[in-house]
Formats: C-alpha cells, structure tokens, sequence
C-alpha cells in the first residue's frame, strides 16, 4: 500500500506534520511538532440525538522496533520525537536519511466510526484499509469522525449526522 503523508492545515490542530504542502514556498517539509490551535466539531444524529466530538489533531505516532503503534504526546516538546528516532536508529539521522525514516515510521491515525455496527477504532488511513475490527462486522462502510456529516446514524439507522458547533481550542 502507498505510504500517504499525514498533514495538518497550518493554524488548525497540533502534532506531528509529516509534511508541510501548505508552506508559504509551496515546498514539501519533513516532519515535526508544532503547537497551532486545534478545531473540535461536535455532530448530533437528527433523529436520536447520538453525539459524536471530533478533533481535527488526529492521534500522532511512531513505529515502534517491533511495528507497533507508540502515540505521542502532541503537547511534548520536539525533543521526544528526536529521541525516539535516535534510539530507534542508534544514531542522530539528518537530511534525507531522517527525512525517509520520518515517512517510514510517523503517522497519524483518525479515530473512524462504523456506520453498519456503531464500533468506534482508530486507523492511520495512510497506512491501513479503514474496515471495521469487530468481529463479526467486518463493514467497510466507515467514515472519519471528523467527516461525519451527512452520514446515516449507525444507532437508530433513521437520522443522519448534522454539525452542531464547530470551536476552536488551544
């Protein structure tokens, strides 16, 4: 599967930008940390009033040794994520070298919502097919929580998501 770079809108969310298309260059950068605001939407079913909150943040990550998932800190300073690339390589990486170990090992990962049994699971949807883990589910009728308007409540099955607010933390 193609490895798609996760990306953050400058002055929205905060975490780990893989990289940056929407720099003032148009240039492509390598990942980092940045503390920027976050946006939160909260979606209300339009017939059983089921709630959903959702942050444009995303839940940022690196890939442990052994290939799993070690969320981190989106508040913590750049030096943890520098850490973890010099202890996982055994070396402090620079330029291309750190830039190809960023893509190969960072992500970012939606929390993802099943419209056929409600089951709530988070997917790196740059990494991995957003198919629902329940196990006896399976459905690939999933959306971003983030993308829900619009979509059919997975509870009563009758209403539809509406955008109650949108806001704006720090």
């Amino acid at each position: 599967m193609k490895r798609i770079a996760p990306q953050q809108r400058p002055g929205r969310g905060y975490g780990l930008i893989a990289h940056d298309r929407h720099a003032e260059d148009g240039a492509d950068r390598p990942g980092k940390f940045e503390q920027i605001m976050a946006e939160v939407k909260k979606f209300v079913c339009s017939h059983c009033r089921y709630l959903l909150e959702a942050s444009d943040t995303g839940y940022p990550y690196f890939l442990s040794d052994a290939g799993k998932p070690q969320f981190l800190n989106p508040s913590a300073p750049a030096g943890e994520l520098e850490a973890l690339i010099q202890q996982s390589a055994g070396k402090a990486l620079t330029g291309p070298a750190h830039e190809a170990f960023l893509l190969e090992r960072t992500g970012k990962m939606s929390e993802i919502l099943c419209l056929a049994c409600g089951g709530k699971f988070k997917r790196d949807l740059g990494r991995q097919e957003a198919e629902c883990p329940g196990r006896k589910c399976h459905s690939k009728n999933v959306a971003a929580v983030w993308h829900l308007e619009g979509k059919t409540c997975p509870s009563c099955k009758t209403g539809h998501f509406k955008l109650k607010r949108l806001t704006a933390i720090a």
